[in-house]
């Protein structure tokens, strides 16, 4: 059938491509028809009142009865019928649908993962290609793609997402010979061979200086090298912006050799955490007196029936929620800035039916085509009235991103002259690059605490004009560590490893926002430490540069890591007796729990500061037992 439609096939007359066109016309209504006139529906009335206030009796209203399964409801083409189902999901009289769909958004979260092993968007060529590429200069990955393999775009964005997604040659081989009938699997096969060394690159097996197989070569090589070791990560696969995990039976310790490689968690799951920061974000903002209801979510896609007269209210607070959302991302990976390309919505969509912006739904079965979707495609609505508690008359202003004691808060210069203690606020706390885009947040004072002299200066330091700064070492006479940090036998910070960060405690007089200061004089982006007596090592990078706290943080996520039985069964005799005692004295009962890093530290899981490694590039730790 697909041949027949795009003229690959023909026949000498007409009849049997009406026939094939007929019968994709219909087929998607021959399977909805039935699911959609079986419907049981509930109707309001005099004897029967399902909830319906203050409607008029002009109209009919019901409730459908709801079902686990119903069906697909796909965007409105010419040539299917009923597929304009979406268009007849429409808002009562008073009410608008307002929503949005990401942009891209697994190829966005997978590429700002690449990005974030050098702290800096675009720094990978997948990345930066998300970020600048277009596709009217054929510059964009899809474009890429199709220049590789001789391809159409459309046929190109299938590889691209497939292989994204973990799909191997095999899958890109069997789209080949489906996209073009003429093909020969050999030509598919080594059509896909250079598709994969243009993207995904060479593999290596050099155990001794990766640990693992690493990739390189390609557009997308760091991004795939990020993919895996999160799904072979010995604590199992976790989510980078919300810690998602999976089921302890799927950690790498309970696998095959070889089994285990797929990273779809890594990216499926994150775009799942990315629609719920965005629907946990509009909850927050709607309690400005928004009138605005969560409707639908589809997959990258979400919706609110909003009332008449906040219709744009919605719309700018979705543009505000994508900021957020997108921020945390960003700040989670290591990283404080956030480029304007991919902060905001490209457009967001203001309709009295549920459908995509611009779409023209006249199809077989409706020929009266309608457009009534309007699309604010900028985030510069101004709202004046009784929402202007929340939000601003906007202009041109810039925006930084900062961290403020163990929360994620984002800083605004003020829209105001008349307010310059929030224009203060928003550049003291000010760290990384300077972001070229606004942002709008509540004018509750509340918000925005004094700025104290030592955050000011801090802070201050930390702002970057331009490229960030490459990572720094210890080496050289002018390096020197926090106080906290430098070794000292009696400890200079209580902080147990066998537990939470949480559970750090200072000297008496010490404040807890001095964990918050940097690690080193010398802002620190990256530091690898070593565990003694292991082969374990704790790397730290943070493109607004690393903190006291930061360190401490890293070192009990480390030592809380599970030990399966091959890497125990790596040590020797000697540092297994360790580890088992320390198991033994902390369970009571025998194999009660599973052993963890700390346990071969024995009773010294005290953190009690860092000395220089003799490579001198690296910091070893030491820990003691306090009493």
């Amino acid at each position: 059938m697909k041949f027949a439609q795009d003229g690959t096939k023909t026949s000498p007359g007409d009849e049997a491509k009406e026939a094939l066109d007929m019968n994709a016309q219909c087929s998607y209504w021959i399977s909805a028809r039935d699911r959609i006139l079986n419907q049981n529906v509930v109707w309001q009335d005099e004897k029967l009142d399902v909830g319906f206030k203050g409607v008029g009796a002009e109209k009919e209203w019901g409730v459908i009865i709801p079902q686990k399964t119903w069906l697909t409801a796909s965007n409105a083409k010419k040539n299917r019928v009923g597929s304009e189902l979406k268009a007849m999901v429409r808002a009562p009289d008073g009410y608008a649908i307002v929503g949005a769909d990401v942009d891209s958004e697994e190829l966005c979260i997978s590429s700002c993962m690449g990005d974030a092993q050098f702290g800096l968007h675009g720094a990978t060529a997948i990345g930066w290609m998300t970020l600048d590429g277009t596709k009217t200069t054929g510059t964009d990955l899809h474009s890429k793609t199709a220049g590789i393999l001789g391809i159409s775009r459309d046929q190109a964005k299938v590889f691209n997402y497939s292989r994204i997604y973990g799909a191997g040659m095999r899958h890109a081989v069997l789209l080949f010979l489906q996209s073009n009938a003429s093909m020969l699997p050999d030509e598919a096969q080594e059509l896909a061979k250079n598709l994969y060394a243009s993207t995904k690159g060479k593999s290596t097996q050099r155990m001794d200086m990766f640990g693992r197989k690493f990739w390189f070569g390609g557009t997308d090589s760091y991004l795939f090298n990020k993919l895996e070791e999160i799904a072979l990560s010995d604590r199992g696969p976790q989510t980078p912006a919300l810690g998602y995990g999976v089921t302890d039976a799927l950690s790498k310790e309970f696998l095959l050799p070889g089994f285990g490689t797929d990273y779809m968690t890594s990216r499926g799951s994150s775009g799942v955490g990315y629609l719920h920061l965005h629907i946990v974000a509009m909850n927050h903002i709607t309690k400005y007196d928004i009138k605005a209801r969560y409707l639908i979510s589809v997959h990258d896609e979400l919706r609110y029936l909003v009332k008449e007269d906040d219709k744009y209210c919605a719309a700018l607070a979705l543009q505000i929620a994508s900021l957020w959302t997108r921020s945390l991302f960003a700040y989670k990976l290591g990283m404080d800035d956030l480029p304007q390309g991919v902060a905001f919505f490209s457009a967001v969509d203001v309709d009295k039916v549920l459908e995509l912006m611009g779409v023209q739904w006249m199809t077989k079965a409706r020929h009266n085509g309608r457009h009534l979707c309007q699309g604010i495609k900028t985030p510069t609505v101004s709202c004046i009235g009784p929402k202007e508690q929340l939000f601003f008359k906007l202009q041109a202003i810039d925006m930084t991103i900062a961290p403020f004691e163990d929360s994620f808060i984002v800083g605004v210069v003020a829209v105001s002259p008349r307010d310059p203690r929030r224009r203060c606020w928003a550049q003291g706390r000010a760290s990384g690059r300077r972001v070229c885009y606004q942002l709008l947040t509540s004018a509750e004072p509340a918000l925005y605490p004094e700025l104290s002299g030592r955050s000011h200066k801090q802070h201050q330091h930390r702002i970057r004009h331009g490229l960030m700064t490459p990572p720094t070492s210890p080496q050289g006479s002018a390096y020197s560590l926090h106080p906290l940090l430098v070794y000292d036998p009696s400890g200079r910070v209580r902080c147990d490893v066998s537990r939470d960060a949480s559970s750090v405690r200072l000297r008496a007089g010490m404040a807890l926002s001095t964990l918050d200061e940097f690690a080193s004089n010398s802002s620190t982006t990256r530091m690898v430490i070593n565990i003694p007596s292991s082969p374990w090592k704790v790397e730290i990078v943070h493109a607004r540069g690393i903190t006291v706290r930061d360190i401490l943080a890293k070192l009990c996520e480390t030592m809380n890591y599970r030990v399966g039985n091959p890497e125990f069964l790596s040590f020797d005799q000697t540092v297994r007796n360790v580890a088992y005692a320390s198991f033994n004295r902390r369970n009571g009962t025998q194999f009660q729990d599973g052993l963890n890093r700390f346990d071969f530290l024995g009773g010294n899981r005290f953190f009690v500061g860092l000395t220089k490694a003799r490579d001198g590039y690296s910091w070893d730790a030491n820990f003691a037992s306090l009493a």
